[in-house]
């Protein structure tokens, strides 16, 4: 449920636009000023785990 609210919340920022939303990727593969804000910059020595 959190992944459909943080989508929309994108979503709201392109109105009247189709956004492609790739789940398995984690991406927005058709707009890449929606997909700047799906993920950000970490500094050196901060970056998670996971990436």
């Amino acid at each position: 449920m959190t992944e459909t609210v943080l989508l929309g919340t994108i979503g709201i920022r392109f109105p009247g636009q189709s956004l492609h939303w790739d789940a398995e990727s984690l991406s927005i593969g058709n707009h890449a000023d929606a997909q700047h804000f799906i993920s950000k910059p970490y500094r050196k020595g901060w970056e998670p785990a996971w990436l």
